[in-house]
């Protein structure tokens, strides 16, 4: 008898390819594989800056992007094959997830009903959801960068011995959940950090802009 899990995993992979066989392009990742790879919402900020992640690939296909598109369906291979292809695969380079994003729909259109990892050479065909995660890792990987560059701010000597806010958040890293920060809690703490940054240092008003995030492109890919 099959466990809940594996009957799970195989009701998504039906369902995924249903949808593929079916005339509507499929772009929602699956549950069980946002929930294998991606970080647990709960996970703490340290722990999320050194959460793996597939790495980016040197170059793309050679800029011939309509190798990345295939007419033929996506390969009948199992959930954890899948799942263990896309976490072991590089991304292409984000400037090439953008131009494959962009041309998506029209290659759908066009009879494409699957895509390879052209710039890894490997012959495998994946769902066209597999866009949305490809934009989903590299957008983690991108907070994964900021947060990154905000832990070594805050390591700073000017902050670690002065600041009590800064040693206090720096400690509450290993505790606070890596996605708990809302538009609103961002612009207030952006605001903050901005006056102290230029208490600190006044002349760096004229060398940076400090952006509200409401004016910020925000993805679902990771909903």
């Amino acid at each position: 008898m099959l466990s809940d899990t594996t009957q799970e995993l195989s009701v998504t992979l039906e369902d995924a390819q249903t949808t593929t066989e079916s005339n509507e392009m499929p772009v929602v990742v699956p549950q069980a594989i946002k929930a294998k790879i991606f970080p647990p919402e709960r996970l703490s900020l340290d722990s999320f800056i050194n959460f793996p992640l597939p790495s980016y690939a040197s170059a793309g296909s050679n800029g011939d992007l309509t190798q990345y598109f295939v007419t033929l369906p996506p390969d009948l291979t199992t959930m954890t094959a899948i799942m263990d292809a896309l976490q072991t695969l590089p991304l292409p380079p984000p400037s090439v997830i953008k131009q494959l994003s962009s041309q998506a729909a029209s290659a759908w259109q066009n009879g494409s009903r699957s895509l390879v990892y052209a710039h890894a050479n490997d012959p495998r065909r994946f769902a066209f959801w597999v866009l949305s995660f490809w934009r989903g890792v590299s957008e983690l990987r991108t907070n994964q960068t900021g947060w990154r560059a905000a832990q070594r701010f805050l390591s700073q000597p000017a902050f670690h011995h002065d600041d009590s806010e800064a040693i206090a958040f720096t400690a509450h890293m290993s505790t606070l959940p890596w996605n708990w920060l809302n538009n609103s809690h961002l612009n207030v703490m952006l605001g903050v950090m901005y006056d102290k940054i230029k208490a600190i240092d006044p002349a760096v008003e004229l060398r940076y802009k400090v952006q509200n995030t409401f004016f910020c492109a925000h993805s679902s890919y990771l909903r």
